[in-house]
């Protein structure tokens, strides 16, 4: 959006600099602007998040609340192994491959600490979201079967066209420390990504 009203701005000089006979012609005359994205966010509230949990079994709102309350990118958060979480001091997840190869360390709240102390109680792999062979779950498989399902059925549809623009339904945490968590697509045309607002 930046680089069109920059070239918006440019046409318009280049323009009354033509009308008023300083150059001969336009050279951005016949130049397309770049298309925009116009999706608008929509923010799903706290009623909306326990209506998609209602939709979930305990262990498939495991995976939506560790995003909600995390921000993990999808492959950080269905690949995380239990050596990245450490219980101590309020607890904290340690993300070596994160993007940009950064690594970064990502604190608990109480919700994401509770659940992952439970989750390790009964654990059965060394990833925390496991498959039944106890390899990392396919992220499309949980969003397609289990996450889509639940938002439709809590009436959340992903991406509700408005005035022509898409909506995106996104979920922040209770506590409104993370930013947006569960980013739905318009057009399910990309993952709705358990990801975070920053990238």
């Amino acid at each position: 959006a930046t680089v069109n009203r920059d070239i918006a701005f440019i046409k318009m000089v280049l323009a009354k600099a033509l009308e008023d006979g300083l150059i001969a012609q336009n050279p951005l005359a016949r130049f397309r602007m770049l298309k925009e994205n116009n999706c608008r966010d929509r923010w799903v509230n706290e009623a909306e998040e326990d209506r998609v949990e209602s939709h979930l079994t305990p262990e498939g709102f495991d995976l939506v609340a560790i995003a909600i309350d995390t921000g993990l990118r999808q492959a950080e958060q269905f690949g995380l192994a239990w050596p990245q979480i450490n219980f101590a001091g309020g607890g904290w997840i340690s993300i070596t491959k994160a993007k940009g190869d950064k690594s970064r360390t990502v604190p608990l709240t109480p919700r994401a600490l509770a659940i992952l102390q439970r989750r390790h109680a009964a654990r059965t792999s060394s990833f925390v979201f496991p498959n039944k062979a106890g390899k990392p779950m396919d992220p499309q498989n949980f969003i397609n079967r289990h996450f889509y399902p639940a938002l439709e059925a809590a009436g959340l549809q992903a991406g509700e066209a408005h005035g022509g623009q898409c909506e995106a339904a996104r979920f922040r945490d209770r506590s409104h420390v993370q930013s947006v968590q569960i980013v739905v697509d318009d057009a399910r045309k990309t993952s709705p990504g358990l990801q975070a607002e920053q990238f």
